[in-house]
């Protein structure tokens, strides 16, 4: 009776640890605010995130300068890539500076990817992951999909991925997690006549240490004011508040901490969301 307990048991968890390594790809770790990658004590352990000798890139070839114009359908690309690696997994999102989904992602291969959502920080985020075996090939593998842009006025969204290099030895220990992202602007022509409405101007910029953010309202309307670096990260929240209609001008000092380099500003009055580049020394 012992032996062929022990033996259920062995076949069991064989069984279990081949189910781990072969299931579908799961939503809600992507390494974007609020989540983490899949190398974590209940999923892919082992090796540091981003190891040397491997690499993830994402990439949309028909959005030159990483501009999209509202509404347009881009495919994108995520590859993964590890030598001598013959099976590959991946997570993908694009969200807004609030953590919500940012466009639409839909499925153009669905031997190799799914749609799947997770619930974060109270957002419903959609993902696009890898479907069972999808990334079977050797050195690298593309997986492909696409992303509808979203309305007019939404501003900065940022692509994030991670990506699963593993070793297919039916456990989950000793696979390579690679994350990355990717900051993506609506088109400017759009972006400067709504700024021109509201005689929206940025002084100085470059930026030093203070500069002054100018507007006019036509109405009373709620502002938020933020600045993002670019791995679509809030780095400054300026501004989140009720405002009269009239000119306004808001001073931002610059923090001591913010490492130099470019940052995008993004100001929403109402409904309408502009975005200015600036650089800060």
């Amino acid at each position: 009776m012992k032996r062929v307990t022990l033996i259920i048991i062995a076949l069991t968890s064989i069984a279990f640890t081949s189910a781990i390594m072969k299931e579908d790809g799961r939503a809600g770790a992507t390494a974007s605010p609020g989540e983490t990658s899949c190398n974590t004590s209940s999923c892919h352990t082992g090796n540091a995130v981003n190891s040397a000798g491997g690499s993830i890139v994402i990439d949309a070839p028909t959005m030159p300068g990483w501009e999209y114009i509202p509404g347009q359908i881009y495919p994108v690309n995520v590859t993964v890539a590890r030598t001598g690696v013959s099976l590959f997994g991946f997570g993908f999102e694009a969200l807004r500076s609030t953590g919500a989904n940012g466009g639409l992602l839909s499925i153009t291969n669905a031997v190799q990817t799914r749609i799947l959502t997770a619930v974060v920080s109270g957002n419903v985020r959609t993902n696009v992951v890898h479907k069972l075996n999808g990334g079977a090939s050797p050195n690298l593998h593309t997986f492909t999909f696409n992303w509808t842009a979203p309305v007019t006025g939404t501003g900065i969204i940022t692509f994030y991925a991670a990506g699963n290099a593993a070793n297919n030895n039916g456990t989950t220990s000793g696979d390579f997690i690679y994350t990355t992202s990717q900051i993506v602007t609506e088109s400017t022509s759009g972006l400067e006549d709504l700024a021109d409405n509201y005689q929206l101007t940025i002084y100085p910029n470059p930026v030093v240490e203070i500069f002054d953010i100018r507007f006019k309202m036509d109405v009373p309307e709620f502002v938020e004011i933020s600045l993002i670096d670019l791995s679509g990260k809030v780095s400054a929240a300026i501004l989140s508040k009720a405002l009269a209609a009239g000119e306004h001008t808001i001073n931002h000092q610059i923090s001591e901490s913010l490492s130099p380099g470019i940052y995008f500003l993004s100001i929403q009055v109402g409904e309408d969301v502009m975005v200015k580049r600036i650089a800060v020394l």
